[in-house]
């Protein structure tokens, strides 16, 4: 039974360069190798990364460390490890923009089989034995996946054996494997001669910038129980902020909001998901200090546990005094509230009774509305 899991060999920055007087002009790539063969390839990783070094060094190519693409993950928190950074092509691509490549390299061991013609007759007994390895890769644009080249490449190896020849090539597989990395890195380098790899202008640096979900037409009054608890609504409403709010930039999942991110300035597809509510999606053009809040709607489900969490509120009447009981009961209605991912923006609030309100004391997120 093949069993497909996605194995990281190596992550490069390669430079596919031209000199002339002495300025090098490349394209940097992140490289990954992804085995879908099974476990009968499992212990080939190793060797395929390594001869993909050598026939990428000194053709123009430049292999990073292991230990420079351990440490990317390691600053990089929607990174936490290599298994889930490398489970999506999404995935994938955040991991080569977090190294500043320029493009991805995306190999795949596809299969490895072999076939079988035996022939006897006139006092004549053959069998020839073909092995073939089928191995495909593409080269994508790290900024946003677009896909540029790519192709399956097909090696095979036969052995021909009678009753006067008995042939045992235990190194056979690694011959095979050293043709289709020849074959990879040799096509890599036609392609970038023939300028369908062009080279990427220089990127421009990070920017910061901060997302903020707000519940859309929906705000609360503060609400006070006092020492006698006697309960207060303020006449002024103050909108709602959702929490846990899935963040990705041009496909590619950057974290949750509210927050702040970092990204290449300039246009981009913005998408923020929740359970519970529609998915907000935008064109926005990011800048240092770009600071958004996104009006998010209910979904039907959504709104039904919205009514469920807030419907305490409903019964609420200024002057009207609780028991202990009462009292304890509200607090904690107001508590799960704020565990399901809602809390009151109070920041904006120009006087804001924070003793004993319900919803506590203002929270350090910037708030402007775009």
């Amino acid at each position: 039974m093949r069993t497909s899991f996605f194995r990281f060999l190596s992550l490069c920055l390669l430079s596919l360069a031209t000199t002339t007087f002495g300025q090098t002009e490349g394209r940097r790539t992140a490289v990954f190798v992804n085995n879908l063969a099974g476990v009968e390839l499992a212990d080939k990783a190793n060797a395929l990364e390594s001869l993909l070094a050598a026939n990428l060094n000194g053709q123009g190519f430049s292999v990073i460390s292991r230990q420079e693409v351990a440490n990317s993950l390691e600053n990089d928190p929607a990174q936490t490890n290599l298994g889930r950074a490398l489970a999506s092509s999404s995935s994938a691509l955040r991991l080569a923009q977090t190294l500043d490549a320029d493009y991805l390299l995306v190999a795949n061991l596809v299969s490895f089989g072999s076939k079988q013609i035996a022939y006897r007759g006139y006092d004549v007994a053959t069998a020839n034995t073909t092995y073939v390895l089928r191995v495909s890769y593409g080269l994508l644009e790290a900024s946003g996946g677009a896909g540029l080249v790519g192709e399956e490449i097909t090696v095979s190896e036969m052995l021909r054996q009678d009753e006067s020849i008995n042939i045992v090539d235990t190194d056979l597989l690694n011959g095979l494997i050293t043709q289709a990395a020849a074959l990879i890195a040799k096509n890599a380098r036609e392609e970038a001669q023939l300028g369908n790899i062009p080279v990427a202008p220089a990127l421009a640096a990070p920017v910061s910038f901060a997302i903020t979900p707000r519940l859309q037409d929906i705000a609360l009054p503060n609400v006070i129980i006092d020492e006698n608890n006697v309960v207060t609504l303020t006449a002024e409403k103050f909108p709602i902020e959702a929490t846990g709010v899935d963040i990705e930039l041009d496909g590619v999942v950057l974290g949750s909001a509210p927050g702040t991110f970092t990204a290449r300035p300039g246009l981009h597809q913005l998408r923020l998901t929740r359970d519970g509510f529609v998915s907000w999606e935008r064109n926005v053009n990011l800048y240092d200090g770009f600071v958004l809040v996104a009006q998010l709607n209910f979904s039907a489900d959504g709104q039904q546990q919205w009514q469920e969490l807030s419907g305490f509120l409903q019964e609420l009447q200024t002057g009207r005094e609780l028991n202990d009981a009462e009292a304890e009961k509200l607090r904690g209605e107001a508590e799960a509230l704020r565990q399901s991912g809602f809390r009151v923006d109070t920041n904006q609030a120009p006087s804001f009774i924070y003793e004993n309100s319900l919803w506590g004391n203002p929270f350090p997120v910037p708030m402007v509305n775009e």
